[in-house]
């Protein structure tokens, strides 16, 4: 008889995982999350624009997102979402856009929950030129590691987005 000892280092309470069957692309499967506090799914579907706002406000890139919590609570507001463009520049979500009713809110989720991340195009950030290649979630503790992030299959130029009203 042989008997094997291994020591394997345990993981981190606070580390994140996340699943790798594919769900990491926009309007694919659900992606699951398993960080300290929380157990969540979320898929993200293809991304939509709005030209303006009945306010006159100017171009506004959101991702509907579709998510249940399984345990504990996630902060899945839109200022802890990024996306990317082909560029390399950063656009940080905003939560201030709240003439949008279906936006995903600024509380903490603990359930089921359906809405909209919502992405403001001021300046040049949404110009015709720009290109959005994937969106991240961010915990709110501005760590530079996301939850979770979803690519599209190629990138996609702003005018090509579909529009929303």
């Amino acid at each position: 008889m042989t008997t094997t000892e291994s020591t394997t280092p345990t993981a981190a309470t606070n580390q994140t995982t996340i699943s790798s069957d594919g769900s990491d692309t926009i309007g694919g499967t659900a992606q699951i999350i398993t960080a300290a506090d929380v157990t969540a799914r979320i898929e993200v579907k293809e991304p939509q624009l709005i030209e303006k706002t009945s306010m006159g406000e100017p171009r506004i890139l959101l991702f509907p997102i579709v998510l249940d919590v399984d345990s504990g609570t996630l902060n899945a507001t839109s200022t802890n979402w990024k996306v990317r463009t082909l560029s390399g520049q950063t656009i940080t979500g905003s939560d201030s856009w709240g003439n949008i009713p279906t936006a995903i809110g600024n509380n903490a989720l603990d359930g089921h929950a359906e809405g909209l991340v919502l992405f403001p195009g001021i300046g040049d950030k949404l110009t015709d030129d720009v290109s959005i290649t994937e969106v991240a979630l961010y915990p709110p503790n501005e760590s530079k590691t996301p939850l979770a992030r979803w690519t599209l299959p190629e990138p996609v130029a702003v005018p090509d987005l579909a529009r929303s009203e």
